[in-house]
Protein backbone atom coordinates (compact mmCIF):
# COMPACT_ATOMS: atom_id res chain seq x y z
CA UNK A 1 0.00 0.00 0.00
CA UNK A 2 1.32 3.39 -0.85
CA UNK A 3 1.02 6.17 1.53
CA UNK A 4 0.75 9.80 0.10
CA UNK A 5 3.40 12.32 1.80
CA UNK A 6 0.86 14.81 3.75
CA UNK A 7 1.74 18.57 3.14
CA UNK A 8 4.00 20.95 5.72
CA UNK A 9 2.55 21.97 8.83
CA UNK A 10 3.52 25.80 10.24
CA UNK A 11 3.76 26.36 13.68
CA UNK A 12 1.53 28.99 14.86
CA UNK A 13 1.95 30.52 18.25
CA UNK A 14 -2.26 31.40 18.71
CA UNK A 15 -2.27 27.68 18.70
CA UNK A 16 0.45 27.09 20.82
CA UNK A 17 -1.14 29.51 23.23
CA UNK A 18 -4.60 27.91 23.05
CA UNK A 19 -3.13 24.00 23.98
CA UNK A 20 -0.89 26.00 27.01
CA UNK A 21 -4.76 27.16 28.50
CA UNK A 22 -6.22 23.61 28.43
CA UNK A 23 -3.15 22.14 29.54
CA UNK A 24 -3.30 24.59 32.39
CA UNK A 25 -6.52 23.67 33.19
CA UNK A 26 -6.55 20.03 33.08
CA UNK A 27 -2.91 19.58 34.23
CA UNK A 28 -3.59 20.06 38.12
CA UNK A 29 -7.01 18.96 38.73
CA UNK A 30 -6.63 16.10 36.48
CA UNK A 31 -9.46 16.49 34.24
CA UNK A 32 -9.08 15.19 30.58
CA UNK A 33 -11.96 17.45 29.02
CA UNK A 34 -11.89 19.19 26.04
CA UNK A 35 -14.14 22.05 27.93
CA UNK A 36 -12.39 24.49 29.69
CA UNK A 37 -13.00 25.80 33.32
CA UNK A 38 -14.77 28.88 31.51
CA UNK A 39 -16.93 26.34 29.36
CA UNK A 40 -14.52 27.16 26.72
CA UNK A 41 -14.37 25.03 23.66
CA UNK A 42 -11.52 24.31 21.07
CA UNK A 43 -12.44 26.66 18.88
CA UNK A 44 -13.15 29.52 21.52
CA UNK A 45 -9.50 28.92 23.00
CA UNK A 46 -7.72 29.93 19.24
CA UNK A 47 -7.28 34.07 18.84
CA UNK A 48 -9.41 35.43 15.83
CA UNK A 49 -6.84 35.36 13.36
CA UNK A 50 -6.94 31.73 13.11
CA UNK A 51 -9.80 30.62 10.19
CA UNK A 52 -11.52 27.27 9.49
CA UNK A 53 -11.69 24.00 11.42
CA UNK A 54 -9.37 23.62 14.28
CA UNK A 55 -8.94 20.37 16.34
CA UNK A 56 -7.60 19.28 19.89
CA UNK A 57 -6.03 16.06 20.66
CA UNK A 58 -4.76 15.12 24.09
CA UNK A 59 -2.31 12.13 25.14
CA UNK A 60 -1.22 11.28 28.69
CA UNK A 61 1.66 9.42 30.60
CA UNK A 62 4.03 9.31 28.18
CA UNK A 63 7.47 9.57 29.11
CA UNK A 64 8.88 11.00 25.70
CA UNK A 65 7.61 12.60 22.69
CA UNK A 66 7.77 10.22 20.70
CA UNK A 67 5.63 8.15 22.85
CA UNK A 68 3.03 11.03 23.44
CA UNK A 69 2.79 11.39 19.11
CA UNK A 70 2.63 7.44 18.67
CA UNK A 71 0.04 6.95 21.26
CA UNK A 72 -2.03 9.93 19.45
CA UNK A 73 -1.06 7.98 16.46
CA UNK A 74 -2.50 4.77 17.29
CA UNK A 75 -5.21 5.93 19.37
CA UNK A 76 -5.62 2.73 20.86
CA UNK A 77 -9.01 1.70 22.77
CA UNK A 78 -10.16 4.87 20.94
CA UNK A 79 -13.05 3.28 18.43
CA UNK A 80 -13.52 6.84 16.05
CA UNK A 81 -9.29 6.99 16.23
CA UNK A 82 -10.41 10.97 16.53
CA UNK A 83 -6.79 11.88 17.33
CA UNK A 84 -5.12 9.92 14.56
CA UNK A 85 -7.24 10.98 12.20
CA UNK A 86 -6.38 14.81 13.27
CA UNK A 87 -2.71 14.49 12.85
CA UNK A 88 -3.04 12.95 9.18
CA UNK A 89 -6.11 15.40 8.15
CA UNK A 90 -4.60 17.18 5.15
CA UNK A 91 -6.71 19.96 5.72
CA UNK A 92 -5.08 21.50 8.72
CA UNK A 93 -1.80 23.47 7.91
CA UNK A 94 -0.90 25.40 11.21
CA UNK A 95 -0.21 23.35 14.82
CA UNK A 96 0.84 24.48 18.46
CA UNK A 97 1.28 22.32 20.72
CA UNK A 98 1.77 22.22 24.92
CA UNK A 99 3.34 19.66 27.52
CA UNK A 100 2.16 20.07 31.58
CA UNK A 101 2.22 17.88 34.35
CA UNK A 102 -0.52 15.82 35.17
CA UNK A 103 -1.84 15.30 38.44
CA UNK A 104 -3.63 11.53 37.98
CA UNK A 105 -1.17 10.57 34.74
CA UNK A 106 2.47 12.54 34.98
CA UNK A 107 2.32 13.99 32.06
CA UNK A 108 -0.14 15.33 29.31
CA UNK A 109 0.20 16.61 25.76
CA UNK A 110 -2.10 18.59 23.91
CA UNK A 111 -1.55 19.44 19.98
CA UNK A 112 -4.10 22.46 18.47
CA UNK A 113 -4.81 22.00 14.89
CA UNK A 114 -5.97 24.69 12.52
CA UNK A 115 -6.91 25.07 8.52
CA UNK A 116 -5.32 28.58 8.66
CA UNK A 117 -5.08 31.86 9.34
CA UNK A 118 -6.31 35.39 8.34
CA UNK A 119 -3.13 36.87 7.89
CA UNK A 120 0.17 35.86 7.01
CA UNK A 121 1.95 33.24 9.30
CA UNK A 122 3.41 34.22 12.22
CA UNK A 123 6.31 32.08 12.80
CA UNK A 124 7.74 30.81 8.91
CA UNK A 125 8.38 27.35 11.02
CA UNK A 126 7.67 24.44 8.39
CA UNK A 127 6.74 20.68 10.50
CA UNK A 128 7.23 17.97 8.20
CA UNK A 129 4.30 15.30 8.64
CA UNK A 130 5.22 12.43 6.40
CA UNK A 131 3.43 9.10 6.16
CA UNK A 132 6.10 6.12 6.65
CA UNK A 133 5.04 2.38 5.53
CA UNK A 134 5.80 0.57 9.22
CA UNK A 135 5.56 3.49 11.06
CA UNK A 136 2.75 3.65 14.14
Amino acid sequence: MKLETLPPIVWEPALVDAAKKICKENGPTGRTSHIGLDGSKPRDRVNAKVIGNVAESFAFGERTGEGYITKMYVDDGVQSRGNRANLVDPRFKATGMAYCKHRDFGGMLVIVLAAGVNEPWSNQDIVSRRARPGNV
